[in-house]
């Protein structure tokens, strides 16, 4: 394989990666990054086979979090930093507590445990719970709007893109609603770890103060929502996710303290930041296209497909990693065990040989489904929870504003490879 490096740290990628994507799924499909070993798939059909491979496992913690790491982040595509004894024994421990947080998240589990858990958390995302979501949906929204009518400088991210889904998730959580806003910090600090750029040692301490935070925060919802299940009918069904765990962990000692309280914190995270980017990148790809957003305000019903070519365009999630139990097989290239592979789902998502002038954005597209939520087992399980949001978010904001448009078309893209969206969204109303 040819020792090629690729931009994969600059500004210019992170605004727009798709021509290094090209190139690397043209060229080297199954690519060794030297800086780190990892390895990246950019074609759709080499994601569909790692995702599915049954000697690869989603639990990347133990290499993630070593201990006796002096870096503090094992960070598989970021870079490490030596430090003195002191730091090192401090990032030993927070590397310690996060390993420990992180282990039973749902994303870094396989096999019977990782079933076991889902099936919990999935008992409010069947198609039922969804459908009965959307009337709180659109009234989070209508507040979005009224919030965007006032503002002198209105901003998609931060009036829109941000509080809808941190309300939606917030309310399917059971969790106050004075409570939200004082997460954000969290969340973020969260995310700016997996993407695995910046000071390693900071991001990492910022990522262990914000679990610690969360847990003991659901550890005391947790215990408030148990008294308040002993003060009601047996019969009476749980009114929220966290009740609904609690009942299952009662009934069939499904999941223990641990597991309940890190999945509620896992569940909050992710809920924030997926549709928070599918919509200001949605946003951004009718903006740039303004024969399709035309299309769209004259065509409402069809949002449904809008809402799928968005995510397959520029879909918000990042790479999916998967640690290798065995040494595999990929279009000829072996790779070893114990070694990282990257599916590229942006890259996957726009491969020609699935799909037609994969650059074109047309929201009447039709064929294959794309690889935006992910694929097999560990697909999203909020997948359909993110659609409606964005199906009641896009449909308002078009009805509300027929003369949207955009203020610049330079925006400040996050540096992350765990999530593609950008920090504000300036409009013009």
């Amino acid at each position: 394989m040819p020792d090629q490096r690729y931009d994969l740290h600059s500004k210019a990628y992170f605004a727009d990666p798709y021509p290094v994507y090209h190139a690397m799924r043209e060229h080297d499909p199954v690519y060794r990054q030297p800086e780190t070993g990892a390895w990246m798939l950019t074609r759709h059909d080499d994601m569909v086979e790692l995702c599915r491979h049954p000697r690869v496992s989603a639990d990347r913690t133990a290499p993630l979090f070593p201990a006796g790491s002096d870096s503090g982040t094992g960070s598989d595509l970021g870079t490490g930093s030596d430090g003195d004894i002191g730091a090192a024994t401090a990032a030993d421990r927070q590397n310690a507590t996060l390993r420990n947080f992180l282990a039973p998240w749902l994303i870094f589990l396989d096999g019977a445990e990782h079933a076991r858990v889902r099936s919990v958390l999935s008992r409010s995302f069947t198609p039922r719970a969804i459908a009965g979501l959307r009337p709180f949906v659109r009234t989070v929204v209508d507040d979005a709007i009224t919030t965007l009518r006032a503002a002198d400088s209105p901003d998609l991210i931060r009036d829109l893109a941000l509080p809808v889904p941190a309300r939606v998730i917030g309310h399917l959580l059971g969790l106050p609603p004075e409570d939200l806003p004082g997460f954000q910090q969290s969340v973020n600090a969260v995310f700016q770890f997996a993407g695995q750029l910046g000071d390693p040692e900071e991001n990492l301490r910022l990522a262990h103060r914000a679990t610690e935070e969360l847990g003991d925060y659901f550890r005391a919802l947790v215990a408030e929502k148990r008294r308040a299940r002993r003060g009601r009918a047996a019969d009476e069904p749980p009114a929220d996710l966290v009740s609904i765990m609690i009942t299952a962990d009662e009934d069939g000692g499904l999941l223990t303290e641990h597991e309940l309280v890190a999945n509620c914190a896992l569940l909050l995270v992710t809920g924030h930041e997926t549709t928070t980017h599918t919509l200001g990148n949605g946003v951004i790809a009718l903006l740039r296209h303004p024969e399709q957003l035309r299309l769209l305000r004259d065509k409402p019903e069809l949002i449904g497909s809008a809402v799928e070519e968005i995510l397959r365009y520029d879909s918000s999630s990042g790479l999916i990693g998967r640690l290798l139990l065995d040494d595999i097989e990929i279009r000829g290239q072996r790779i070893e065990q114990g070694s990282f592979v990257y599916a590229v789902g942006q890259a996957a998502n726009r491969d020609p040989a699935v799909y037609p002038d994969p650059d074109r954005f047309d929201i009447t597209r039709t064929g294959p489904r794309h690889l935006g939520f992910g694929h097999g087992v560990h697909a999203c399980i909020g997948a359909a929870l993110a659609r409606l949001e964005t199906d009641v978010a896009l449909t308002a904001l078009l009805r509300a504003f027929p003369d949207l448009a955009p203020v610049t078309d330079e925006y400040d893209w996050i540096a992350s490879y765990s999530q593609r969206g950008v920090r504000s969204l300036p409009v013009a109303l």
